[in-house]
């Protein structure tokens, strides 16, 4: 079976459906935003890195707690690396 990832133009549909259907390939995707909608509720988006197209699929509360807490620990670690990157200036 060919990847979901190597889509062409006409085979996107199927394809991004695959992707949201694979817990494995849609957590390697890199994550966009979350959205709430009155008609489908809060969404996941992640960036298609075939179409670069956004993806949406369905996400719990808790888990959308759970995946932002971790990217907010990942972008604290990022900017306390970056503080120690820089020069601090003589006051």
């Amino acid at each position: 079976m060919k990847s979901p990832l190597a889509h062409g133009s006409q085979d996107w549909q199927i394809a991004h459906e695959a992707i949201k259907a694979d817990n494995r390939i849609w957590q390697a995707l890199a994550f966009a935003y979350l959205q709430h909608s009155d008609r489908d509720g809060l969404l996941e988006y992640r960036h298609c890195p075939c179409c670069t197209s956004t993806i949406a699929r369905s996400i719990s509360a808790t888990e959308a707690g759970e995946l932002l807490s971790k990217h907010e620990q990942l972008l604290n670690w990022s900017r306390r690396e970056l503080e120690a990157a820089t020069p601090r200036r003589a006051a």
